[in-house]
């Protein structure tokens, strides 16, 4: 996370790969709590206010399907953090803004009832 110089000069930038973000909720009770949803990056949070971020859904958005296997994603289209109870956040999958080719798992949504 953060951001990188993307062009020096006139040349374009080649060696760093940066990644759509989808989704931002702040927690209401304090405004350094941010959760970010990327594209194909899972869910992250910060308590710092963004001088440091923590993934937090690199295993764990998984779903058995039908078929009994197991799909996982790291595809966030939408984030939320319950109003009342702040320490509840719901992740959305699927990606909203498919951009050419990447097309990530869209499982439903998850809930987290510890932030």
């Amino acid at each position: 996370m953060g951001f990188h110089l993307a062009v020096r000069g006139n040349s374009s930038n080649n060696d760093v790969i940066s990644g759509q973000m989808n989704a931002l909720a702040i927690d209401p009770r304090d405004a350094n709590i941010l959760y970010a949803g990327a594209a194909e990056g899972g869910v992250w949070k910060t308590s710092n206010g963004g001088a440091s971020w923590t993934p937090l859904t690199d295993t764990q958005l998984v779903r058995k399907l039908a078929s009994d296997k197991l799909r996982g994603t790291l595809s966030i289209g939408s984030l939320a953090v319950n109003p009342v109870t702040p320490d509840i956040v719901y992740a959305g999958t699927g990606d909203p803004n498919v951009a050419c080719c990447f097309v990530g798992s869209g499982l439903g949504v998850f809930r987290s009832p510890d932030g």
